[in-house]
């Protein structure tokens, strides 16, 4: 793995931009003239699945263009951000994913492309929290207090479900087991949906849910949440306490969501991509939506701030990942 320091990461700033600069300018009017991919580097029915469904449809709608959702899984988010990566520079190939583009070199020895000089970032969208959920037909714990009990009364014997190496889920969940004192191995699952299934058939311990698969099986009842990676409550489940409230205060982890280009793409149609789903994020009915599977909508990016908070993130994540004792594959 290649070491990356403070001041490289942050230069995706000026080297992912700068690269798109430099590419052939396209004509504005021009763009887009057919349907445009949209590829999702996580199972279909996820939280970023059903994130980015919703914005490819408004997007598309504004547009006056299909935008196609591609759901491509594998190796965590390798295989589809690969795809982009490799993608023609023209607009008709984005990636919409989350921080474990930003953190595969921490998780990865190898990959097939610099998450930093060959993509673009274009808009931040969002950020949903995840939550400690467990089956309470299997798992006894009414709260994280006796849940922590369990755990270390049964370690060796249990297993937590991830959505792929180095995906927000497994980061949160690292970081969690890191700060409550628990070792317990992870099953890793091409997205969350696929855990959250066996999570609910009682084959594994818990999962980080994000958004709406957290929230509808705790109201539900099918599931049990047990404490929220942030500050503070969510109102959609507002009886699941916060991180700070059982004596976690450093167990902040968030999903956040980003458009992606590949590098070299122009910049007019890098900050049109950016116009265009600042502006969805802002009707009515999708913010509707979204805010009702707890995410925390983002409007107003810039391709410079999304660029920006992706270094920025990277340069957190990394230590703590390392910290947790997580050894890349």
């Amino acid at each position: 793995m290649r070491r990356r320091s403070i001041c490289v990461l942050a230069a995706v700033v000026g080297v992912a931009l700068g690269g798109a600069a430099l590419a052939p300018a396209l004509a504005q009017d021009a763009y887009p003239s057919r349907p445009i991919r949209m590829i999702i580097p996580f199972s279909a029915g996820g939280p970023t699945d059903i994130v980015g469904r919703l914005l490819a449809e408004r997007m598309g709608q504004q547009m006056g263009q299909r935008i196609v959702v591609e759901n491509r899984t594998g190796a965590g988010v390798v295989v589809g951000a690969d795809a982009v990566a490799k993608a023609p520079k023209d607009g008709y190939t984005f990636l919409y994913g989350t921080v474990s583009l930003a953190v595969t070199p921490a998780m990865f020895r190898q990959l097939p492309f610099d998450p930093v000089r060959d993509f673009t970032p274009a808009a931040l969208t969002a950020k949903i929290p995840t939550v400690l959920l467990v089956n309470p037909n299997t798992i006894p714990a009414q709260t994280y207090q006796e849940f922590v009990a369990y755990a270390r009364a049964n370690e060796g014997r249990l297993t937590y479900g991830g959505g792929g190496q180095g995906t927000a889920g497994h980061m949160s969940s690292e970081l969690f087991l890191s700060l409550a004192g628990i070792k317990m191995p992870v099953a890793q699952y091409r997205g969350n949906s696929p855990a959250m299934i066996d999570l609910l058939g009682g084959r594994i311990a818990f999962v980080m849910g994000i958004g709406a698969e957290a929230v509808n099986p705790i109201r539900e009842g099918r599931l049990r949440g047990l404490v929220v990676s942030a500050d503070r409550r969510l109102p959609q489940i507002p009886d699941v306490p916060a991180a700070p409230e059982v004596g976690l205060p450093g167990w902040e982890a968030y999903t956040w969501q980003m458009i992606w280009l590949p590098a070299g793409t122009p910049m007019e149609i890098v900050r049109r991509l950016n116009a265009e789903a600042n502006t969805a994020l802002r009707d009515p009915g999708l913010r509707q939506r979204l805010t009702a599977d707890a995410a925390t909508i983002i409007d107003d990016s810039t391709p410079e701030s999304a660029a920006a908070y992706m270094a920025a993130e990277f340069n957190r994540w990394v230590p703590i990942m390392r910290a947790a004792g997580v050894v890349p594959q």
